[in-house]
């Protein structure tokens, strides 16, 4: 299957076959720190081999201080899958920053704000 994106913005999967099927865009607006990192949770562990992450500088703290979603990183590399990590390293988050390092591919970018996350299948 091959994904496409179509003028109005809409994803398309186009089956081997030439038939278009129409999947509806969502949004969910979640509410609370569990719900928001339940849903990250699930994202990581819908991710077959590739999980990329651009965060601002609280994003590797966050990963850190979090079993739920550290433990999801771990696991996602010990099923085989590659993690790459862009942020901005800071004096204040450099420690947590190494901490991330054990198991993702991290790198630098200065003055990154909000996150995007990307895995093989969404976004």
């Amino acid at each position: 299957m091959e994904q496409c994106l179509i003028n109005d913005g809409a994803l398309v999967t186009i089956a081997m076959t030439g038939q278009i099927h129409r999947r509806s865009e969502r949004t969910d607006v979640l509410y609370g720190i569990d719900k928001n990192v339940n849903a990250i949770v699930e994202f990581i562990n819908s991710s077959k081999c590739r999980y990329d992450v651009c965060a601002d500088s609280k994003g590797p703290s966050y990963v850190i201080k979090s079993n739920a979603l550290r433990q999801s990183y771990i696991e996602l590399v010990r099923r085989g899958g590659h993690i790459r990590f862009i942020t901005e390293i800071t004096k204040e988050n450099i420690d947590h920053c190494k901490e991330i390092m054990k198991f993702v591919e991290l790198r630098h970018i200065e003055g990154i704000k909000g996150i995007v996350r990307i895995n093989e299948k969404e976004y």
